[in-house]
């Protein structure tokens, strides 16, 4: 079935049948759309094609010969007293036109070599249609910040006007400034008048264009039959530019040619330009166009017939540069334009889509149409079939399914997609049904031409072979082009509505309108992304999402506004990321929540779940966090929260031990109301900032004051590393709100930016422990037994602890093993843990050699005890190879310091009055 009409005659390919099969061919121009609505509606292997529009190959005439587009070929009709019809997909921006008086030149010039020259032009003003890619206020720095329009004063379909002044001019926006744009350049002279001595002129033009795309290419002609002047002869040409690529149908299979053709006329048919108005309006407003350009899709006899330049940049006479001459006072005459062209016919009336009413037409079931976007292909059905379906649509794709039968290795190309897909069945899979992009060529042009006359001076021999000085008129035309383009287009979802038990969404989605998703579960296995609307904000809610008790992300899913996932009446069950999350303000109500990848949350972050595990993972909140829940487990987990940390577990809060680190970078303080201790963040480390003038809260009530002992740091939620960073007069404020006696247990404090020498002048004013409240430490990069005591015996060394930042190994010699001690405690010059007169700093073994040296006093045995050792108490009556050893008892050193250790022996060991009696008594370990 084969559609075909002009791009200017709209219509439709309709189907209404219970049941619809296609595995051949529908087939429409761009400008009409093809509608299928049944109940059983099979695709599967089918094709249904909108054609792209016409382009290069549809230049040419009855006989095969390119047609003139420009003056010489009476613009083909287009144009009617002061309005011109342009083509298809061709949008105007902005546009300007004028007449500006230079002293001392010009004010536009070029300079550079044949690789690449750098230029300048006059001010300029050019009036903008605000519209969702604005091309000067989108690219130009104009201003230290760019200027935000704002709405809804300067709302899409108004007009802004610019005034672009400078020496810059067109060159302004930063990206043009240097020696990238590609110089072309025609020179030629001609002589008026008869006789011996006629008056020479000199002719210069120039095209330099900016491609920044290296898969288009950018063809420069002149075109001297323009039918002014002297005809073939004439003295300035018709600037022509052919942009040309190639860009793969998937759906035919084929690489088609895709063309734009930019003609300029300025200097040579006309001498200054007007505005024209675009009769193929594309918005609800007037656009216009400068009467001096044509823009043209398709081949046509000024390019095919037009010569490429004859000069060099490099070469005489212009030597390095363009534009330049002698007179002080130049009148320059310029244009300038911007537009975009795309692969859609028409774009929105006030966005980036149109909606064109199909007057009088109605659908099989008397409802009248209403097209979105001319080229769209609309399915309605309730069992559909899409597999290996090719679907090609310009405008719009629109899919409504109650039952999506498959998807698999369907091609659906086209850019915008609208989907209100469903299962009756368990699963509902999206998978094939978005592509990442698109094939198609697009982008948009900017245009600054000029025209105007020089004189030229220098040196010549006359007659008589004398030199003289001779002035040369000099007349000039120049085109500056800037061309970013495309070669495909990212796929926009419009409308995203899916029903099913379990939905799966395998496809890359990027969302720019509504969704619903009616399910119990969401697994989302590829990019999910809203695309920020500036007119309304988004929010991820029960309305999106109604019934929903389950979602896993194991992809990029990035969400613009709020989200708030569950309710603290009907929590999820799970919610699971393996992914990337990027969010603003984030709320969860879930029973279990599991991150075992990366969240962005720009806002605050409120979590409330009951069973809560970090793994391998990053957060990263730029306002407060909250955490509210049962149990917290954490494992090798970065967390940088620019506000306060509030940690509200009410059972158990654990890291994954030395094998895993957790690192917290929080800005604002952190709270700990909770009075349960159970757990330890012994392997985490917690970096907390107080800026100038500013008291940062550390509020701890979940570790249990017991005293500048081991014990404290065991079960009672004591904290690894606490790293504190104050600017001036910035004070970290550690408190509590329980009645009772509080603490807190850090196996290492860290001061930052200070030193053993600051404490002869710093008494620690940055700490403000209040009473009730005390903080023990293991260690810190200030000396240890120097901080003990301080800020007024609230600040307490316990060195009898070695944990993972405060410990370090020791050599035993005797039992040939290293066992882990209190690093400050080792280093110590007043503690003597062995007793033997030297300071534990000074001595080699300061605990000996790991053997028990015993030493009796009465019925009592003491030893210095290792680290975490059991030993074992023997006895015997008699030595040699015929003793027997018998146990005595066991006793364990729990402490992780080395301590003396005593045993008391039984009352039955001592000799009595009636006889001696011995003895022997031995201690081991292991």
């Amino acid at each position: 079935i084969v559609a075909d009409r002009e791009e200017t005659d709209f219509g439709y390919v309709a189907i209404s049948a219970r049941q619809i099969k296609n595995q051949g061919t529908i087939v429409a121009t761009n400008s009409n759309s093809i509608i299928l609505k049944g109940e059983n509606i099979d695709l599967s292997r089918g094709v249904l094609n909108i054609r792209t529009g016409s382009d290069f190959e549809a230049g040419v005439n009855t006989v095969g010969e390119p047609r003139y587009v420009g003056n010489v070929g009476n613009y083909l009709e287009k144009r009617q007293g002061g309005s011109v019809s342009t083509q298809w997909g061709l949008q105007d921006v902005y546009w300007g036109n004028g007449t500006v008086s230079m002293v001392g030149g010009s004010g536009t010039y070029t300079s550079g070599t044949d690789l690449g020259v750098e230029l300048v032009s006059p001010t300029f003003t050019a009036v903008e249609l605000v519209t969702p890619k604005n091309l000067i206020y989108n690219n130009y720095h104009l201003y230290e910040e760019p200027m935000r329009i704002k709405y809804p004063l300067d709302y899409f379909g108004s007009y802004y006007q610019w005034g672009i002044v400078g020496a810059a001019g067109f060159s302004r926006r930063v990206d043009r400034q240097g020696t990238v744009f590609k110089p072309h350049v025609n020179f030629s002279r001609a002589f008026f008048g008869s006789g011996d001595n006629p008056e020479e002129h000199w002719y210069a033009q120039g095209m330099f264009i900016y491609n920044r795309n290296d898969s288009v290419i950018v063809t420069p002609r002149v075109a001297m039959n323009d039918a002014v002047y002297l005809g073939i002869y004439g003295p300035l040409d018709s600037s022509i530019l052919e942009i040309k690529t190639s860009v793969t149908n998937r759906i035919e299979e084929i690489n088609e040619t895709s063309t734009i053709y930019v003609l300029s006329e300025l200097g040579n048919v006309y001498r200054t330009a007007t505005l024209l108005t675009n009769m193929q309006q594309t918005v609800a407003r007037p656009t216009w166009i400068p009467s001096t350009l044509v823009i043209s899709r398709n081949n046509n006899g000024e390019f095919d017939s037009g010569l490429t330049v004859n000069s060099s940049i490099e070469s005489y006479p212009f030597n390095g540069s363009f534009g330049y001459g002698f007179n002080e006072n130049v009148s320059v005459n310029w244009t300038t334009y911007g537009f975009q062209f795309t692969n859609v016919l028409s774009r929105a009336e006030l966005t980036t889509e149109t909606t064109v009413d199909i007057g009088g037409n109605r659908d099989p079931f008397g409802k009248e149409i209403q097209q979105t976007q001319p080229g769209s292909v609309v399915i309605e059905a309730r069992d559909l079939n899409l597999e290996a379906a090719k679907i090609r649509a310009e405008g719009n794709l629109k899919i409504k399914a109650d039952n999506l039968i498959s998807s698999k290795n369907a091609i659906l190309d086209c850019q915008n997609i609208s989907l209100d897909i469903g299962s009756t069945g368990r699963l509902l899979v999206i998978e094939d049904l978005v592509e990442d992009e698109v094939y198609r060529f697009g982008g948009h042009v900017e245009i600054y031409e000029a025209a105007w006359d020089e004189t030229w001076k220098e040196i010549r021999f006359n007659n008589e072979g004398e030199p003289e000085e001779v002035t040369i008129p000099y007349h000039y035309k120049t085109l500056y082009v800037d061309l970013d383009s495309s070669m495909t287009n990212q796929v926009l979802v419009q409308s995203l509505r899916l029903r099913g038990d379990d939905v799966i969404i395998r496809d890359k989605i990027r969302l720019a309108g509504e969704i619903a998703i009616r399910s119990s579960s969401i697994t989302f296995d590829d990019d999910f992304e809203v695309i920020q609307n500036p007119n309304k904000t988004f929010k991820w809610d029960n309305s999106i999402a109604d019934g929903v008790i389950s979602i896993t992300n194991n992809a990029a899913f990035t969400i613009p506004g709020d989200v708030i996932m569950g309710t603290p009446e009907k929590p999820y069950e799970i919610f699971t990321n393996t992914g990337t999350n990027t969010t603003q303000n984030l709320t969860i109500h879930s029973e279990k929540f599991n991150n075992l990848g990366g969240m962005r949350i720009n806002g605050s972050m409120a979590l409330m779940s009951k069973y809560i595990n970090v793994s391998d993972s990053v957060l990263d909140v730029s306002d407060n966090v909250r955490i509210s829940g049962d149990s917290f487990k954490l494992r090798n987990s970065t967390n940088m929260i620019g506000g306060i940390l509030n940690l509200e577990l009410s059972n158990l809060l654990v890291d994954g031990g030395s094998a895993s680190t957790n690192f917290f970078y929080v800005g604002n303080g952190i709270l700990s109301e909770s009075e349960s201790n159970s757990g330890k963040l012994l392997s985490s480390q917690i970096f907390i900032k107080a800026d100038s003038y500013k008291s940062v809260p550390v509020l701890w009530n979940s570790s249990e004051d017991m005293g500048p002992v081991h014990g404290g740091f065991v079960d009672n939620r004591a904290i690894g590393l606490l790293s504190l960073t104050n600017a001036y007069l910035g004070v970290f404020d550690f408190h509590k709100t329980s009645k009772s006696k509080k603490a807190i247990y850090i196996d290492k404090l860290v001061f930052e930016g200070l030193t053993e020498d600051a404490l002869l002048t710093n008494k620690l004013d940055q700490l403000n422990i209040k009473d009730g409240m005390t903080v023990y430490f293991a260690a810190s990069n200030l000396p240890e037994e120097k901080l003990d005591g301080m800020r007024d015996g609230k600040l307490k060394w316990v060195k009898d602890f070695a944990g993972q930042y405060s410990s370090m190994p020791i050599y035993l010699p005797g039992s040939g093993q290293s066992v882990m001690v209190n690093r400050a405690h080792r280093r110590s010059k007043i503690f003597d843990t062995d007793n033997d007169g030297v300071a534990n700093g000074f001595d080699p073994t300061p605990y000996g050699d790991g053997l028990p040296k015993l030493s009796v006093d009465g019925r009592l045995i003491h030893w210095l005890g290792i680290p975490n050792r059991s030993y074992k108490i023997e006895y015997t009556q008699k030595l040699g190879d015929q003793s027997k050893w018998n146990i005595l008892g066991l006793i364990k050193n729990e402490k992780t310091v080395f301590d003396y250790i005593s045993y008391r022996l039984p009352k039955s060991f001592i000799a009595s009055d009636q006889g001696i009696e011995t003895v022997y008594i031995r201690v081991s370990y292991k």
